[in-house]
């Protein structure tokens, strides 16, 4: 009779850059810690034009509300929204209100609207992030419906989606339309705590 040893793997995938960690219980125990700090040293310094931080929580990146707020990051017509938003020490955009919307896709392209708006009022030029760098925000705010969300972004008015049909590899842009909502957005929560 054989011992048998479980299995456990983890698998990153950052835009394409497959790395898995695969063996028993405690070698992955052991080395996780290592491979998040080489993921972490080596993704924050690669990023591409189409990528951006938004809260993670994978391999325990917590999604709560930051200790060390960067908010002088935030630009001067965004600062009256300071309480809809903030950007932590690893510039994190960090939604703090609920969005609102009829259901989970419908939140989620509000979710979207408002990172893609934040963002490009940030960096002053359009942004565009990739649809899986989305998901741990909807997850938070209970909006993240893994077998619609990709749909929750075909044929929208307000966003261009890009990358491959049926692939996880696809980006989104906000058009003008899609701006315009977001700061009307922005003034519909802001004016909801008043």
């Amino acid at each position: 009779m054989t011992d048998y040893t479980p299995q456990c793997s983890i698998e990153v995938t950052l835009e394409t850059g497959t790395v898995i960690l695969s063996g028993t219980e405690d070698f992955i125990k052991r080395n996780k810690d290592e491979l998040f700090n080489f993921l972490m040293e080596n993704y924050t310094s690669k990023k591409k034009d189409c990528t951006t931080s938004i809260e993670s929580n994978e391999m325990g990146i917590s999604d709560t509300k930051p200790d060390n707020q960067n908010n002088s990051k935030i630009p001067i017509e965004l600062e009256k929204y300071s309480s809809i938003f903030q950007i932590d020490a690893e510039n994190n955009i960090i939604l703090l209100k609920h969005t609102p919307g009829k259901n989970k896709s419908e939140k989620a392209r509000e979710i979207a609207k408002l990172v893609l708006y934040i963002k490009t009022k940030i960096e002053k030029k359009p942004a565009c992030i990739y649809g899986s760098e989305l998901i741990t925000l909807c997850k938070r705010h209970g909006c993240y419906d893994a077998a619609n969300y990709s749909k929750a972004f075909d044929n929208q008015d307000d966003f261009i989606k890009g990358g491959k049909e049926k692939s996880q590899n696809w980006t989104l842009e906000l058009k003008l339309s899609g701006e315009q909502a977001a700061n009307k957005l922005l003034e519909d929560i802001l004016n909801a705590d008043n």
